[in-house]
């Protein structure tokens, strides 16, 4: 049962990094509306450069500024997700070492 157990979880590892921003909507959604308003930012700025350079530039920062926040979460929230998945593969990974270490010991004893 636990050979089948093991087998599977890297099935399972493999659907949890499928799953990516389902796992947390809720910072997707942030950096979704940031990279949003970045781009209408840029559009806008580059739609106002004309008529009023001072405004255009100004459009222009705020969407790099958001863009780079947007980049920032999006790096903070990968980097989260790595260090869970490091975590879950050496916990099973442990568990079964420890597992396989009862079994060997219970069959020398038999």
């Amino acid at each position: 049962m636990l050979d089948d157990v093991s087998k599977e979880v890297p099935k399972w590892l493999k659907a949890m990094r499928k799953a990516g921003m389902f796992t947390d909507p809720w910072t997707w959604l942030v950096i979704f509306v940031l990279a949003y308003a970045a781009f209408e930012l840029l559009l806008w700025g580059i739609a106002w450069s004309p008529s009023d350079l001072g405004m255009g530039i100004a459009l222009i920062l705020g969407s790099g500024a958001f863009a780079l926040l947007s980049y920032l979460i999006y790096r903070r929230w990968r980097v989260n997700q790595q260090e869970e998945e490091s975590a879950v593969t050496a916990s099973w990974e442990t568990r079964l070492r420890k597992v396989r270490e009862r079994m060997q010991n219970h069959l020398e004893e038999l």
